[in-house]
């Protein structure tokens, strides 16, 4: 995102810390040769994880 329409539009920087994390660690483990990945990122007010498997998952109901 520009900085340009940060500037304009800043609700679309929403959640763009977590985001940035998760971008950040697929990047480190596939640096180091890890393929599937769950990220944790704990706050003061909220916790958020990601599920990145190199595979699609199967849902079984």
């Amino acid at each position: 995102m520009a900085l340009s329409e940060m500037a304009r539009l800043p609700v679309n920087s929403m959640l763009s810390g977590p985001a940035g994390g998760v971008i950040g660690a697929v990047e480190f483990a596939r640096t180091i040769g890890i393929n599937d990945i769950i990220t944790y990122d704990m706050g003061g007010t909220s916790t958020d994880t990601c599920l990145f498997p190199q595979r699609p998952l199967r849902f079984n109901q």
